[in-house]
C-alpha cells in the first residue's frame, strides 16, 4: 500500500530528464550546435540522471513553453526539445528584435560621458567590477549586473536602467558565436573597448583559437573614430591577434593602449602578496616613483593586477587622480566564486575558485596557493569546453594541478578521466585520487 506506482516512477524520471536538458540548452544559450555537442558526451538517459541535482533551469516563459511541449512527448527526447525548439525560433526572433529596437532607440536617448564595452576569454567580470569601483569614485557608474553579457541580457538591462546623462555604463559582453559582439556594439555603441585576453577557454563554442580571436576583436572592429581601445598585451593569443589588425584599427581612428601586470602608459603597478589572504598594492604615475602609494587589500591573488591595469589607464584619462585610485583600492574585495577566502572552523582556509573554468585560471589560483604554507586539498570538475581538444586540455589541467596538492578530489564528469591520467603523468601518486559526485560526497570526504 506504501509503494508508489511505476507509472509515477516514470512520470517522475521523465520530469527530471527533460529538467535536465532543457537545463542545458538554456546553459548552452539555445545554441543547438552546444547542445548536441553535450549530448554526443552524454547519450545515454541513464548520463542525463548524473545532472539532475547539478543543472537548475531558470523558468522563463521559453523555458516553460518548450518544457510543456516536451514533457507530453518525453518518449522522444531529446529530439522533441529540438523540434519544440525550431518551432519557437520564428517567434523567438520577433521578441528579441523588438526587445533590442528600443533598446537602442533608449541608448540613443542619454549623452554618456563614456559607454565602455569589455570582452575576452577571462578576466571580463573581475575588469568590469574593479574598473566600476574606480570610477564609481568621481561618477555615476551603471554597469551589467553580474553575469548578464548576452545580448537579449543586455538589451533587458538597457530597458531598466535608470539612466541620466553624463552616467558612465559599462557593458560585460560575451559571445556564443560569430557576430554576437557585433550586433551588441551596435546598440551599446561602445566608446572605449577592453580585450582581457584570449586563450583556450570556449573553443567548443567557436571552433578554434582563430575563430575565438576574431569573435572577440569585433568589439574593437566596431569602435568608432576617436575611441580607446586597451588590450591585454601579456596574453600571447591576443598580442598576435593585435599585430595582424593594428593597421586596420589604426587607420580608423582607433587610439591603441597596452596593459601589462606591470602597469601601462599612464601608470606602474606593482601587487605581493602579504599574509596568507592579503594583497600589497603598490602604483604611481608613470615617472613619477617619489609619489608611490601602497594600499592593503584582502584579495588573494596577484592576477588583480592586470585589472587594476587597465581600470587606472581609463581612470586617469577621465580625470580621476593618485588619492581618487587609492581609495578605490581600499574597498576591492573578490568576487564570489573567484578566489574567493574565508576561514571555516578549525581555522581551515577554503579558496573557492570554482567559477574559473581555464587553463589560465588555474595557473592564477596555484600561484596564490604556492605562497600558502598548509597541507592542500585539490576540488576540480574539469574544464568542461574544449571542444575536440578537451581530451588534451583536460590532461593538461591534471599535470598543472599535480605537484600543488596533498589530496585530488576529481568530479565524476565526461572528462574525469582525462584529468586523471594527467594528474597520474604529473607524477601525482594514484592512492591519493577520489572521485566524487557532487558537494555532500566532498563534505563528507572532508569532514
Amino acid at each position: 500500500q506504501n509503494q508508489i506506482p511505476a507509472y509515477n516512477f516514470r512520470v517522475i524520471k521523465a520530469v527530471g530528464r527533460v529538467s535536465v536538458l532543457l537545463g542545458i540548452l538554456q546553459q548552452s544559450h539555445y545554441d543547438v550546435a552546444l547542445f548536441r555537442a553535450w549530448l554526443r558526451r552524454h547519450p545515454r538517459p541513464a548520463d542525463w540522471d548524473l545532472f539532475l541535482e547539478r543543472v537548475a533551469v531558470v523558468w522563463t516563459w521559453k523555458a516553460r513553453i518548450l518544457f510543456w511541449e516536451s514533457i507530453t512527448v518525453s518518449r522522444l527526447l531529446p529530439l522533441s526539445l529540438r523540434i519544440s525548439l525550431f518551432f519557437l525560433r520564428p517567434f523567438e526572433w520577433l521578441a528579441t528584435r523588438w526587445i533590442r529596437t528600443r533598446a537602442r532607440s533608449r541608448m540613443r536617448k542619454f549623452k554618456f560621458r563614456a559607454v565602455i564595452g569589455i570582452t575576452g576569454s577571462f578576466g571580463k567580470t573581475t575588469t568590469k567590477e574593479v574598473l566600476a569601483q574606480m570610477l564609481g569614485e568621481k561618477f555615476t557608474v551603471r554597469k551589467t549586473p553580474e553575469n548578464v553579457n548576452t545580448l537579449l541580457g543586455v538589451a533587458r538591462w538597457i530597458l531598466r536602467e535608470p539612466f541620466q546623462d553624463g552616467d558612465i555604463v559599462i557593458v560585460e559582453m560575451g559571445a556564443y558565436r560569430r557576430g554576437d559582439i557585433a550586433a551588441l556594439c551596435r546598440f551599446v555603441r561602445p566608446t572605449i573597448g577592453i580585450l582581457t585576453g584570449i586563450n583556450e577557454a570556449h573553443r567548443e563554442r567557436f571552433g578554434s583559437l582563430e575563430a575565438t580571436v576574431a569573435a572577440k576583436c569585433e568589439l574593437f572592429d566596431a569602435l568608432p573614430k576617436g575611441s580607446m581601445a586597451l588590450w591585454n598585451a601579456d596574453s600571447a593569443a591576443l598580442a598576435d591577434a593585435v599585430a595582424r589588425r593594428r593597421v586596420i584599427w589604426e587607420e580608423a581612428g582607433v587610439a591603441l593602449a597596452p596593459y601589462r601586470r606591470g602597469g601601462n602608459a599612464d601608470w606602474r603597478i606593482a601587487v605581493r602578496n602579504v599574509e596568507e589572504i592579503d594583497l600589497e598594492v603598490e602604483f604611481a604615475p608613470a615617472g613619477q616613483a617619489a609619489e608611490a602609494r601602497k594600499e592593503i587589500v584582502r584579495f588573494p591573488g596577484a592576477h588583480l593586477a592586470l585589472p587594476l591595469s587597465a581600470a587606472a589607464y581609463i581612470a586617469g584619462r577621465q580625470g580621476l587622480t593618485a588619492a581618487d585610485v587609492a581609495r578605490s583600492i581600499q574597498n576591492l574585495r573578490p568576487l564570489e566564486r573567484r578566489l574567493d577566502p574565508g576561514y571555516t572552523a578549525g581555522n581551515h582556509l577554503l579558496i573557492d575558485d570554482s567559477y574559473n573554468i581555464t587553463l589560465d585560471g588555474v595557473k592564477a589560483a596555484l600561484g596564490v596557493l604556492g605562497r600558502i604554507e598548509r597541507r592542500k586539498i585539490g576540488v576540480f570538475a574539469g574544464i568542461p569546453e574544449g571542444g575536440a581538444e578537451a581530451e588534451k586540455i583536460n590532461r593538461e589541467l591534471g599535470k598543472i594541478i599535480a605537484p600543488a596538492f596533498a589530496l585530488i578530489l576529481l568530479r565524476e564528469t565526461p572528462v574525469y578521466e582525462a584529468v586523471r591520467k594527467g594528474v597520474i603523468e604529473g607524477g601525482f601518486p594514484e592512492a591519493h585520487i577520489t572521485r566524487y559526485r557532487d558537494g555532500k560526497d566532498v563534505e563528507a570526504m572532508l569532514a
